[in-house]
């Protein structure tokens, strides 16, 4: 019981991170393609590396046929609609930030040039599929917390169940017990002191329920708080 007590805590701690607004910026800046600075936007997103580049990989395959190369990939005719009827030809990397976090940065060639400000329609559009990109890494990384948090709350309520159904079993027990004394006479002492050992498993059981329900109230609001970061994405 001690054993499983730890464990619980120890996974409210594992599953109950800070509740924090995760405020999404877009910014303009250039990278090196293959000896070119290409003017191009970026964001950071604070999750980890490999968690991010798969879900980036997999939104930039909606746009079209992905080609790694050294550093960067590219997709050659990327549809787009957002910024351009025609296809597009799109630049794209990611890797770790100067200070924290993720670096997703692409770049978008349209009529044979790069979008910058001072294109506002199209690179807003832009700057607005790049900031979604990054509350959807964040509104993924919160439900893949929930979904954990929900497995910790339905083990803690499968041990209390366990509990409740040892407490009425040693509660049969008692009571078939009390009813044999009656008619066993001759075995009086040996069922008064089973009695006493099945009242004491019983007390204890009681205990262990309250310990138990109280495990299960603690990870349903470590569950809750998880919950709260959705209303955090911005």
């Amino acid at each position: 019981m001690y054993k499983l007590i730890l464990l619980l805590i120890a996974l409210s701690i594992m599953y109950v991170k800070p509740i924090a607004a995760q405020k999404v910026s877009v910014y303009e800046t250039k990278k090196n393609v293959d000896g070119e600075f290409r003017v191009g936007m970026a964001t950071v997103i604070l999750l980890d590396q490999e968690f991010v580049e798969k879900i980036w990989n997999r939104s930039l395959r909606e746009y079209g046929k992905l080609s790694a190369k050294k550093g960067y990939a590219v997709i050659e005719q990327a549809l787009i609609p957002q910024v351009s009827s025609a296809p597009v030809k799109l630049y794209a990397s990611s890797g770790k930030s100067a200070n924290q976090g993720v670096e997703v940065w692409w770049s978008i060639i349209k009529d044979g040039e790069a979008l910058s400000p001072s294109k506002s329609a199209d690179y807003k559009e832009a700057e607005k599929l790049l900031a979604d990109f990054a509350r959807k890494c964040y509104i993924e990384d919160i439900n893949k917390d929930i979904e954990q948090a929900e497995k910790a709350l339905m083990t803690t309520v499968k041990a209390y169940e366990k509990k409740i159904s040892e407490g009425q079993g040693l509660e049969k027990q008692l009571s078939r017990n009390l009813a044999d004394s009656i008619t066993l006479v001759q075995k009086t002492m040996e069922n008064l002191t089973q009695r006493d050992q099945l009242r004491k498993d019983l007390d204890q059981n009681g205990k262990d329920q309250i310990v138990a329900n109280q495990e299960v109230e603690k990870m349903r609001r470590a569950r809750d708080l998880i919950r709260e970061k959705l209303t955090k994405v911005e």
